[in-house]
């Protein structure tokens, strides 16, 4: 029986991005492909990855590149074109520290593990996790995101996650969004069996 083989890949380690304040009541046109968010002195400036959640349409909704960022209005690219802009509600923007996407389309299975560590001065607001999927495509607007784990309040506190891919997921990564005042050490890693 020949042996099973694996690779190991670190997703994210570094700090998370801190003292930004979530974005709420923002609203979001689009024109094609190209989704025009406006909130007034958003503070973003291209280049910035952004969590952006609560709109009605789910196209408009997940991590983005900021593009085209003027004082009230940013660019960033959805997946396609849903035919209409979001109604009845407003969404929120986070500033996000993405990691480096795992490439699972030649592994049969994968897991990825890791936590984020409040440093000595708790954060404001609890780092959470976020896990992104995709199982056609690698492109930004490709993956879908969801909450995975939430830090807490608490200085020094080290909060660990993992999460097991689904058969049908090519590629996966992690965000760490929302702390507020102090930053969040983050440290996320992925193995996967690329041979049994």
């Amino acid at each position: 029986m020949a042996a099973t083989k694996s690779s190991q890949a670190i997703i994210a380690r570094g700090t998370s991005n801190a003292a930004f304040t979530q974005l709420t009541g923002c609203s979001v046109t689009r024109s094609g492909t190209t989704a025009t968010l406006t909130k007034t002195s958003h503070g973003r400036s291209n280049g910035d990855i952004v969590l952006i959640q609560g709109f009605a349409l789910e196209e408009f909704n997940g991590i983005f590149t900021v593009a085209n960022a003027a004082a009230n209005t940013f660019d960033y690219t959805i997946k396609q074109d849903p035919g209409a802009n979001p109604s009845g509600t407003t969404g929120t923007v986070d500033k996000v520290t993405l990691g480096t996407a795992l490439d699972l389309t030649t592994a049969y299975g994968a897991k990825i593990f890791g936590g984020i560590q409040n440093g000595n001065t708790a954060p404001g607001v609890a780092a959470q996790v976020w896990i992104g999927t995709a199982s056609s495509g690698s492109a930004e607007a490709d993956y879908h995101w969801r909450q995975l784990a939430a830090g807490d309040l608490v200085a020094n506190s080290w909060t660990p996650f993992s999460y097991v891919p689904a058969q049908a997921d090519q590629y996966v990564n992690v965000a760490i969004a929302r702390n507020t005042s102090q930053a969040v050490d983050c440290y996320a890693t992925g193995s996967k069996i690329t041979a049994l």
